[in-house]
């Protein structure tokens, strides 16, 4: 059983490492996509071929961006799965969609930003009620184990004494 669970962690924490290594390696591919419009937008003329180069930026950019958008969607979906809790629990859906999840440019699902925020809240909110009562049992189990202590060490020490006198 112990082994299991070491391995469990052990596998957990190396999908965690992964999944920050690629969040990192989306953030580089698009923050290097952005910078290679530096120039065009350097040489353009009117403010109509900066609107184009600023739409074509975003949209190559907008592979990546959805990608982290959608990994950090799922990782908060996960969140509030632990602490029970579901995406219309946020609410009816931002105004202009009917649903909570919208999909990208390319194909990817994540949450509304709105969705997105009010979910976060929401979870956070969760989970310090979790850490005030995992505290406030472990303090309730605390005082419990040094009452028998004592309880424990005075007996020995009366015992003690019973078998001087």
């Amino acid at each position: 059983m112990v082994t299991f669970r070491r391995f469990s962690f052990f596998q957990r924490l190396r999908h965690h490492v992964q999944k920050r290594q690629r969040r990192r390696e989306l953030q580089r591919k698009s923050d290097g996509v952005y910078r290679l419009f530096e120039s065009d937008l350097a040489r353009a003329d009117t403010w109509e071929q900066r609107e184009q180069i600023e739409s074509q930026r975003r949209f190559e950019c907008s592979k990546y961006d959805d990608e982290i958008l959608r990994m950090d969607s799922f990782d908060l979906a996960a969140r509030a799965r632990k602490c029970r809790i579901d995406v219309s629990a946020t609410g009816p859906p931002p105004a202009p969609h009917d649903h909570h999840w919208i999909q990208g440019a390319h194909g990817t699902w994540f949450l509304h930003e709105k969705s997105f925020k009010a979910l976060a809240e929401l979870v956070e909110a969760a989970e310090f009620q979790r850490g005030k009562r995992r505290i406030e049992v472990r303090d309730f189990w605390w005082k419990r184990i040094t009452a028998i202590a004592a309880v424990v060490a005075a007996v020995a020490s009366i015992a003690g004494l019973a078998r001087h006198c």
